[in-house]
């Protein structure tokens, strides 16, 4: 079979959130294919994006993210405008974009999607992703507005719970978080209201369906919003979230109660059980102002401060994926 790349660049976080061996299984797997590859480690904020450029201009056909979603935005911000595919082997504690793909956790596995990908390969495929961009940077998930840093999972909290460290953060972040006013343009619509975060999804939110599902239905009132009609949604609508419809799903989550009203709420499985009420927007084009500076997080890394100015990019990746992965 002819190798379907000639030169493999693979930018590595050692830092991430998996503790496994790295180099062997990269040289035993790509080895059965014959495949040449190069090894580029981060040290420091801003390593993948520079290690990227350089390996587009060393000449390479496909770059490789080793780490988390961190690890790969910052790949995607080197990548973005050039006509190379990407792989993704998921080495960090959410792996959201990885897990959303379809990409198997499991390193090996991971691999031989590359030996696989192109005309004599039957496990692998390529699919085209949509990415964003906010102010002067780009993102593939989400962007926050207004989660401020001390609400974001560090490495010690990673490590000692794992991915349940995110729903810990995020249900301290809605008991303690004051709502401040929002102005939100998509596309040609303007919405305002007093809120305590919002978000730019461009991936659903794939690490747990059933914990995600279980968050929208019994936590959440989620209202779609399509120009000035308005629906509130007795089933699910996050799950329909995908990184390649030309979309950006915008939520603005407003009133919320306590954690511990909406809990004790729970067994009468009404409205009272709610714990915030989300706003759902779509749109190409989005504009985000607040009444005093909030902090932007974009896939999990510092993203400066409101205003934001975020627009998406149709098609701007092409990502290695399984073949039964589902567009």
């Amino acid at each position: 079979m002819k190798p379907p790349f000639r030169n493999i660049h693979i930018i590595i976080n050692p830092a991430s959130g998996s503790d496994e061996p790295i180099l062997n299984p990269i040289n035993d797997v790509l080895g059965q294919f014959e495949l040449k590859w190069d090894a580029h480690i981060t040290h420091q904020s801003g390593d993948g994006t520079r290690l990227t450029a350089e390996a587009l201009a060393a000449g390479a056909d496909l770059i490789v993210s080793y780490g988390g979603d961190g690890t790969l935005m910052e790949v995607v911000n080197g990548l973005v405008g050039h006509d190379v595919p990407l792989a993704v082997l998921p080495g960090g504690t959410g792996n959201g974009v990885a897990l959303a793909m379809g990409i198997p956790q499991d390193l090996r596995q991971a691999l031989m999607l590359i030996g696989n990908d192109g005309p004599d390969g039957d496990l692998a495929r390529r699919r085209k992703l949509d990415v964003v961009r906010c102010n002067d940077r780009y993102f593939i998930q989400r962007a926050f507005v207004g989660l401020s840093e001390e609400y974001i999972p560090d490495r010690q909290m990673k490590d000692s719970v794992g991915f349940l460290a995110y729903p810990i953060s995020a249900l301290r972040f809605i008991s303690d978080q004051p709502s401040i006013r929002y102005r939100i343009a998509i596309d040609d619509f303007v919405f305002e209201d007093d809120g305590i975060l919002c978000l730019v999804n461009n991936v659903g939110y794939s690490n747990s369906d059933r914990l995600r599902d279980i968050a929208e239905r019994v936590f959440l009132e989620v209202q779609v919003h399509e120009g000035k009609d308005v629906e509130t949604v007795d089933g699910t609508v996050l799950d329909k979230i995908t990184p390649d419809d030309g979309l950006l799903d915008v939520i603005l989550v407003t009133s919320t109660q306590t954690v511990l009203g909406s809990i004790l709420s729970l067994p009468l499985r009404n409205k009272d059980s709610t714990l915030a009420k989300a706003h759902l927007f779509q749109g190409k084009r989005v504009s985000i102002s607040t009444t005093s500076p909030q902090t932007i997080t974009l896939d999990g890394e510092s993203g400066g401060q409101t205003p934001a100015e975020i627009e998406l990019i149709p098609a701007a990746i092409e990502i290695i994926v399984p073949a039964e992965t589902p567009d």
